[in-house]
């Protein structure tokens, strides 16, 4: 599924994920194409791996990341404030 999603990436100069993405296949793919990955290490990578994290572009991820989990409540809302 992965390789699949390589292919339809836009040009962008970093991409974030969660652990679910963490592999060094991926890592490595994504620094081919010019992306720098802000993948948190998995639990199964041993720790003082040298895959380096940014650790504002991660604060800026755990900012935003709630906001997408709102939307569907907001459009559930949405769709029943219209009902009435």
């Amino acid at each position: 599924m992965l390789v699949l999603m390589l292919d339809a990436l836009p040009d962008a100069k970093s991409m974030s994920g969660d652990r679910g993405y963490d592999s060094d296949w991926f890592r490595k793919a994504l620094i081919e194409k010019g992306i720098e990955p802000c993948i948190p290490q998995s639990q199964r990578r041993p720790a003082g791996d040298p895959a380096a994290l940014n650790v504002l572009q991660l604060r800026r991820r755990t900012q935003l990341q709630p906001h997408f989990t709102l939307m569907p409540r907001m459009r559930a809302l949405r769709l029943a404030a219209a009902a009435r």
